[in-house]
């Protein structure tokens, strides 16, 4: 979702209990930043799960929306 200052917001991450453990949300996390970074958007992470992993990667503090 794209809300109404350009920022990507991640609300909600979701992996099927048979499929968790293999690194998908973490994946899914990654690939959302790196495609907000590509369209030079910030991102605001919403949910419990992308907030911890945008506070495990200080690399990307800048990305993060306020």
């Amino acid at each position: 979702v794209i809300d109404n200052h350009n920022n990507l917001v991640i609300d909600h991450t979701y992996t099927p209990p048979a499929a968790r453990g293999k690194g998908l949300a973490l994946a899914l996390v990654e690939r959302a930043v790196a495609d907000a970074a590509a369209q030079g958007r910030k991102v605001a992470p919403q949910c419990s799960y992308a907030a911890r992993v945008f506070d495990d990667r200080p690399d990307w503090r800048l990305l993060r929306a306020s």
